[in-house]
């Protein structure tokens, strides 16, 4: 990988759909200068298509060592950081695993739209 892996930092959340299929949604701490996204907003740095690639890049290379059944297929980088103030983690910063599935349900039923229909 890339020297660029040092200036991004990125808390996972994967959410699975039986044991053929996996969902990853991700939020960035940050991401480096080097982007030219210093000064955006965190929404703003998310949303940038430079970070959907770079992002993408990174699932693709952890992809390519896993078996087909434990691939990311699908993922959503949130608008802002998890946090003890909207309850979806614990003061000592554990997942608040069905606060986050609720507060983000929409972009789940987004990645699984059709995956479901029999």
């Amino acid at each position: 990988m890339s020297d660029e892996r040092e200036t991004l930092e990125l808390d996972v959340v994967f959410v699975g759909a039986g044991p053929a299929s996996l969902a990853g949604a991700y939020h960035l701490a940050r991401l480096a200068k080097e982007n030219g996204l210093e000064g955006k907003s965190y929404a703003d740095v998310v949303a940038a298509p430079a970070t959907v690639s770079l992002v993408e890049g990174y699932v693709k290379e952890l992809n390519e060592g896993l078996q087909r059944w434990q691939t990311i297929k699908k993922f959503r980088l949130l608008p802002r950081d998890l946090d003890v103030e909207h309850g979806e983690v614990t003061p000592s910063l554990k997942l608040k695993r069905p606060v986050v599935e609720r507060e983000y349900k929409h972009l789940l039923e987004e990645m699984y739209a059709g995956s479901r229909e029999a």
